[in-house]
């Protein structure tokens, strides 16, 4: 059985994997939530009015790793630009 991984994780892995330091590129989809509620669609309405699967909508509440075609999707229905859903925020270790 397969599970989900977060961005968190994967790093932490990779930390006890590699001697050398790791930076880690954290990418956080809080505006995502912001342009749907400008727009005025929930995740209901992604859900049930455009196909977004609901796994997708967990994934993106978790700001866990998701595919492109995905983001493409999401930029498709809220009519946004892809800065308009996601954030990416720096390591504090660098």
């Amino acid at each position: 059985m397969y599970r989900a991984y977060t961005h968190e994780e994967i790093i932490n892995h990779y930390r006890l994997k590699c001697k050398r330091k790791v930076v880690v590129q954290m990418i956080k989809y809080d505006r995502l939530w912001a342009t749907m509620k400008k727009k005025h669609i929930s995740q209901y309405k992604l859900s049930k009015d455009y196909g977004v699967d609901n796994a997708q909508l967990h994934r993106l509440r978790k700001n866990m790793v998701i595919k492109t075609v995905t983001i493409d999707n999401l930029c498709r229905i809220l009519d946004c630009r892809v800065e308009d859903i996601m954030e990416y925020i720096p390591d504090d270790e660098e």
